[in-house]
């Protein structure tokens, strides 16, 4: 199964930092906007990984889908911006697409 996820991306050429604002739990940086898209691949990679398999076997995992209005998605991205991440003049967002094995 493939599911995308935005990546939000601040930084100069001095290195990058970025989060996904779908998974509060993922902080990257690295030098290149490519290293850094890289990395957060792998860390929604590990994510589902560890969920999957750091679960009690008394436990299921339903996934649910819910759109979420602009405005929501703005406010998600303040928060995770006033909880610490360097702000930029250049924030640039993209897509990144991570696989997991499904349940």
């Amino acid at each position: 199964m493939t599911r995308k996820y935005s990546l939000v991306i601040e930084g100069d050429g001095a290195g990058y930092s970025g989060y996904v604002p779908g998974l509060p739990t993922i902080l990257v940086t690295g030098n290149s906007i490519d290293d850094l898209t890289a990395r957060a691949k792998e860390a929604v990679r590990l994510y589902w990984e560890t969920l999957h398999t750091d679960r009690s076997t008394a436990s299921t995992v339903r996934e649910i889908a819910r759109r979420e209005p602009a405005v929501a998605r703005v406010a998600l991205a303040l928060r995770a911006r006033q909880a610490g991440f360097r702000k930029s003049a250049s924030t640039r967002t993209e897509s990144a697409a991570a696989s997991w094995p499904a349940s």
